[in-house]
């Protein structure tokens, strides 16, 4: 904004302001008091013509209003298990001697009594090494490649 654009501004506002308090400064919009009104006027205010209405709240108490509009609406929240990766059990060599065989399993030297992810060793021969997977068993052989 320029400040001929903001002089403008303000001098216009100013005018309306002034104008306006001009319009409105014979008019007396302060209350009357009872005492200052003539008789019959201050009589007819205080005699009630009819009574007010009455309103029935229990009526509006039970009626069903839906959800509060000043409370946040708090979105569902799932909690969702991460996929489970598919365990391979991958054996690329074994080094048999009888009194501790080892392998080689997902690329770490293992014996017998070795956990290697999640699964134990249970045995191991000249041609496979058996693991034992959540109670089951099964054996691997050594890969070709």
């Amino acid at each position: 904004m320029t400040e001929r654009t903001r002089k403008i501004l303000v001098f216009s506002f100013a005018a309306a302001a002034l104008g306006w308090s001009l319009m409105n400064m014979g008019d007396d919009k302060r209350p009357r008091s009872a005492a200052a009104e003539p008789p019959a006027v201050a009589a007819a205010a205080v005699a009630p013509s009819k009574p007010a209405p009455q309103i029935d709240t229990e009526h509006y108490r039970n009626l069903p209003w839906g959800r509060d509009p000043f409370r946040a609406k708090r979105p569902k929240v799932r909690v969702v298990k991460p996929p489970q990766k598919e365990l391979t059990w991958i054996c690329s060599g074994i080094l048999y001697n009888p009194r501790s065989p080892s392998a080689f399993i997902n690329g770490r030297a293992v014996q017998v009594g070795d956990i290697v992810d999640s699964a134990k060793v249970v045995a191991i021969t000249r041609e496979s090494v058996t693991l034992n997977y959540r109670g089951r068993e099964f054996s691997i052989q050594v890969s070709r490649g």
